[in-house]
């Protein structure tokens, strides 16, 4: 696991070092809602940082998400660290903003296997809070993440949008629509 931070951070400068000069960067936190194949949907979140570049964006995210409410054991969830790769145009005098991205990421998580025992419960009604244990199957796959953003920019270091993330990989292929809050220098100064 170590080893994959390290390969994506290097890759990541790699995309950034030709760049002398940058245009603005953005730090995003985001939420929202997991949908996959393969586990059980649930609550999402994430973390990115960006570089902006003339109207290009170079991304590193990370997110990841699971099961809301469950009883049974292990909780299914999904993480996601992807590097990303794409453009941007805005719109209204730079008070709107659509951006498009995609790239190759790393995708690990947690499964529930094969039903093991229960615990918790006597019976009738009372079984509604008994907890299933299940095997823990752990995994981890390369991924392509593709992302579209819709941004609002009503100041020069703020905006607030929806992110709407989508992973194809083989184990469980995701669609993640997130509110996003953003800070950083998100636009130029207006010439007087």
């Amino acid at each position: 696991m170590r080893k994959n931070l390290v390969f994506v951070l290097f890759l990541f400068s790699i995309l950034c070092s030709g760049q002398n000069r940058i245009d603005g960067y953005a730090i995003s936190s985001k939420l929202g809602v997991l949908y996959s194949s393969g586990i059980n949907d649930g609550l999402a979140g994430g973390i990115e940082v960006s570089l902006l570049k003339k109207s290009r964006i170079y991304s590193l995210v990370f997110s990841g998400g699971g099961e809301f409410i469950t009883f049974a054991l292990p909780r299914e969830e999904m993480n996601f660290l992807d590097v990303l790769y794409g453009g941007f145009k805005d719109f209204n005098n730079h008070l709107f903003r659509i951006q498009y991205q995609g790239g190759i990421g790393a995708v690990w998580g947690v499964k529930r296997g094969q039903y093991l025992y229960s615990t918790g419960g006597t019976g009738g009604w009372f079984n509604l809070f008994s907890t299933s244990h299940h095997e823990r199957l752990s995994y981890f796959n390369i991924g392509l993440p593709i992302k579209i953003g819709f941004k609002i920019i009503p100041l020069r270091q703020l905006s607030i949008g929806i992110d709407i993330l989508a992973n194809i990989n083989t184990e469980s292929p995701s669609f993640m629509p997130m509110i996003s809050l953003e800070f950083g220098k998100l636009k130029a100064k207006k010439l007087k």
